[in-house]
C-alpha cells in the first residue's frame, strides 16, 4: 500500500507559515482592556484553500505514480479554530488527482486525506501538536481498502535563531500496522510579502510488512508570495532519496537514479 505527502508536515508548514505573518503574542489581559479588545480573543474560524499542480506526487520522499514524470492535481482546504485553550485546532481535507494515465496508477489515482490536529504552544518559541489523519483512496487496487491507513501523529518544533527543528511520530495500528518518523530543519528568510524556506528530512520506517528501514532522504526550497491582500502564490522544488529493499521501491531500481526522486509544484491559495 503506498502513501502520500501532506498531512502532519503540512500542518506544521501551514503553522509556521501563518506565524510569519502573523503579531506575537503579547501576554494576558490587562484590567483596563476594553470589552471590544477582550472579545477579540473569543473562538474564531479562519480558512486556508490551495490549488496546485505537481511534477509528480511525492510522499515522504516516495513517488506515488507508474511513472516519476506523471503529473498530479493537488488541492486543499484547511479550517482553523482559535483559541482553543493554549493552542488551536485544524482541520484539513487534501485531494491529489493524477493527470496522466489514470487507469494504470496503483490505487493512488485518487486520493482523499482527511486530517485533524490540535497545535499548541508551550512557550513563546516552542510548539507540540497531535492528530488523526485518515488516508482514503477512492479506486483502490483489487484486494486493497478504499481506507488505506489511518494515522495518528504527534510533532515538536521549536523556533531558534539559526531555524525551526522539528520531530514527528506517525503510527497505523489499524492498516498498515507500523510508523514512520521523522526529523527535519527549516529556515525561514522573509522579505515583506514573501517567504523562502530551505528544508532538509530524514525519516526511518517499520511496518508489519517492511522491517525497520530508512524511508527517505529529502531536501527542498519552498516559497511563498502574497500578491494580493491574503492571495498567494507558492512554489516547492524538491529532491528526495529512497531507501528501503529493492522490491519495495516504486521503480523496483535500487541504482542512484533508481532511489531519486526530484519534483517540483506551483501553486494558487488565500487565506480568508
Amino acid at each position: 500500500m503506498s502513501l502520500v505527502w501532506p498531512t502532519g508536515l503540512a500542518l506544521v508548514a501551514l503553522t509556521v507559515a501563518r506565524s510569519v505573518f502573523a503579531s506575537e503574542y503579547e501576554g494576558p489581559p490587562r484590567d483596563e482592556e476594553s470589552y471590544s479588545s477582550r472579545r477579540s480573543r473569543d473562538l474564531t474560524t479562519t480558512w486556508q484553500v490551495e490549488t496546485s499542480v505537481a511534477s509528480t506526487y511525492v510522499f515522504r520522499g516516495r513517488s506515488q505514480y507508474e511513472l516519476r514524470r506523471q503529473p498530479s492535481s493537488q488541492s486543499s482546504i484547511t479550517a482553523t479554530f482559535k483559541p482553543l485553550g493554549p493552542g488551536e485546532f485544524q482541520f484539513n481535507v487534501w485531494n491529489a488527482t493524477s493527470l496522466s494515465s489514470v487507469n494504470r496508477q496503483p490505487g493512488t489515482a485518487v486520493e482523499v486525506d482527511i486530517t485533524g490536529a490540535y497545535v499548541a504552544k508551550l512557550s513563546k518559541r516552542m510548539e507540540v501538536g497531535i492528530g488523526y489523519c485518515a488516508y482514503l483512496f477512492p479506486k483502490p487496487l483489487a484486494g486493497h481498502y478504499v481506507d488505506g491507513s489511518h494515522e495518528f501523529f504527534g510533532s515538536w518544533a521549536i523556533t531558534t535563531p539559526l531555524g525551526t527543528p522539528t520531530l514527528g511520530v506517525y503510527t497505523d495500528f489499524i492498516r498498515l500496522k507500523g510508523a514512520y518518523a521523522f526529523a527535519g530543519f527549516a529556515k525561514t528568510f522573509t522579505y515583506r510579502k514573501a517567504t523562502l524556506t530551505p528544508q532538509v528530512s530524514a525519516g526511518p520506517a517499520a511496518y508489519e510488512e517492511s522491517p525497520a528501514h530508512l524511508n527517505d532522504v529529502s531536501a527542498a526550497v519552498a516559497t511563498q508570495v502574497f500578491v494580493y491582500d491574503s492571495i498567494y502564490v507558492t512554489g516547492r522544488l524538491a529532491y528526495s532519496f529512497m531507501g528501503g529493499r529493492v522490491h519495495e521501491l516504486p521503480t523496483h531500481d535500487e541504482s542512484f537514479s533508481g532511489r531519486s526522486v526530484p519534483w517540483g509544484m506551483v501553486g494558487l491559495g488565500a487565506l480568508l
